[in-house]
């Protein structure tokens, strides 16, 4: 399912065994394979909430 802030990740069985998830951002293409941890260190600043 497409993203709304642009972030795309998968996690499929041969990632799932190795503890990480594939990422896509759009308009930039992949960012690779990085842990859950690593993903969400680098995407901090596009999930603060905006009011």
């Amino acid at each position: 399912m497409p993203s709304r802030c642009g972030w795309d990740s998968v996690g499929v069985q041969k990632e799932q065994a190795e503890g990480v998830i594939s990422v896509n951002k759009r308009k930039e293409g992949d960012k690779g394979q990085m842990t859950v941890a690593q993903f969400l260190e680098m995407t901090a600043e596009d999930r603060k909430v905006v009011r």
